[in-house]
């Protein structure tokens, strides 16, 4: 329990860190990480609302890597719309050439 509890705050010092350094183009992976942290604790409430904010930027600033990363989260953190987060992940990969990633 106490690896959690250690992990969670390293999570948010490391978030806190990049968003103080105005780090924006690194902000959705850090955002993105952590979220699959909380997906992985079963912490769906906060695991969302990381994949949000992390969009809000990948969205504005057309970062399409960081859209594969996001797509493949979302997937897990919504169930339900499993397929559509699939899909999209699957046609970022193709248009990008982002392979390090699988589906």
């Amino acid at each position: 329990m106490g690896d959690k509890i250690q992990a969670t705050d390293y999570f948010k010092k490391a978030v806190s860190g990049i968003q103080e350094a105005n780090q924006t183009l690194f902000f959705p992976m850090f955002l993105i990480d952590r979220a699959n942290f909380y997906l992985d604790q079963q912490q769906f409430a906060e695991a969302k609302r990381d994949l949000a904010e992390a969009w809000q930027i990948i969205k504005r600033s057309d970062m399409k890597l960081y859209a594969v990363d996001y797509h493949l989260a979302m997937r897990r953190a919504e169930p339900e719309k499993a397929q559509f987060h699939e899909t999209e992940a699957k046609k970022l990969i193709a248009a990008t050439g982002y392979h390090l990633r699988k589906v």
